[in-house]
């Protein structure tokens, strides 16, 4: 039997490579490190993401990581919120350290860089999933699926991904003062569960890899570590949409238009080479209209061979899955559910003597 990725107990370093979790949303991050405690966990925020400095500089962020991982007791080097600078700490890294001791590390949206960099270089277990001031700070209590999919990745056993009962984008300010929605507070759903396959339904099987599609077209895309992706066998990709749609933003940087685009820079760096099946987040933000124009966008440049999955739970509405990479799944559109392996322990290591 496979042995877990995070055991029953475990120590659990809370890092925030690019914010500080306690300076940016001090209540989530504490509802989320309560979860971990009242899970049986022994969750301890590393000092960079404890304190008052809104900016610290890359140095105190990277020791944090270094601290972390070399760390004996950690067994998860969990990100409590994303953000950009994030990728600012990939030439300080030392991914010996990681590599030697074997802690796994788990993260979304902006951290895919740091994912990717650590099971590329490493080689060690990475998930992208909920972060500790994000998906497991959801009030009164983590939802449904986001649970389950963490005890399954943890576990390193195979599991099943289903659609929830419904899904949520709705913003709660529980991090404004005076005006803060009470800690009981549910959010209201935005639409009933379910998964769409634009394209019909079909099945795909391969090695599953998952990232924020803005992080891996700025970020990884041109690295050593977007060898993942090109230089694999069978993948199965699945991608977080992170720029929201014209309900919460008029800038015009995301949307349908946005996502287009950076589909076709990834086409154009040989991401859908390996691809046998593309997993998409569902957007926040979108209307109706611009869902249409999402499916028009990924009929347009994601080869046809490719089975497709939309409305996916991941990343930035919730619930969200975790997603182990590297492990063998096989996507089933027509019963919407992706089936994931068990994890090895292991990433990719054929940069380690690069």
């Amino acid at each position: 039997m496979t042995r877990p990725l995070v055991p029953p107990g475990a120590g659990i370093a809370v890092v925030s490579p690019a914010a500080p979790a306690a300076h940016t949303m001090p209540l989530r991050l504490e509802l989320g490190l309560r979860w971990l405690a009242d899970a049986g966990y022994r969750p301890r925020l590393m000092p960079s993401a404890a304190g008052a400095d809104p900016h610290p500089e890359p140095a105190e962020r990277v020791a944090d990581l270094h601290a972390a991982f070399a760390d004996p007791d950690t067994r998860l080097v969990l990100g409590a919120i994303g953000g950009n600078s994030a990728v600012t700490l990939l030439p300080l890294l030392d991914p010996g350290i990681a590599r030697e001791h074997r802690a796994a590390t788990q993260g979304g949206s902006d951290l895919t860089s740091l994912l990717w960099f650590l099971h590329h270089h490493a080689g060690t277990p990475a998930i992208y999933g909920p972060m500790a001031a994000m998906g497991l700070a959801e009030q009164p209590a983590v939802l449904d699926v986001t649970a389950r999919g963490i005890a399954g990745a943890w576990s390193g056993q195979p599991y099943e991904c289903r659609p929830g009962e419904f899904w949520t984008e709705e913003r709660l300010r529980i991090d404004a003062g005076r005006e803060a929605a009470p800690h009981t507070q549910h959010r209201a759903a935005s639409g009933a569960g379910g998964w769409r396959a634009p394209r019909g339904g079909g099945r795909a099987r391969g090695r599953l890899l998952a990232g924020c599609l803005e992080a891996l077209a700025w970020w990884v895309r041109g690295t050593p570590s977007w060898d993942l992706l090109t230089r694999s066998d069978d993948v199965v990709l699945a991608l977080d949409i992170a720029l929201p749609g014209s309900r919460w933003s008029a800038s015009g940087l995301g949307g349908p238009d946005g996502v287009d685009t950076m589909l076709r820079v990834l086409a154009a760096a040989g991401a859908f080479r390996h691809v046998t099946g593309l997993v998409v987040g569902r957007p926040r933000g979108y209307l109706q209209t611009e869902r249409a124009e999402l499916d028009a966008a990924l009929r347009r440049v994601v080869p046809e061979h490719i089975v497709v999955l939309t409305e996916f739970d991941l990343g930035h509405t919730q619930p969200e899955w975790a997603l182990p990479l590297g492990v063998e799944c096989e996507l089933d559109a027509d019963a919407q559910v992706l089936r994931v392996g068990a994890a090895t322990g292991t990433g990719d290591r054929s940069a380690d003597t690069a």
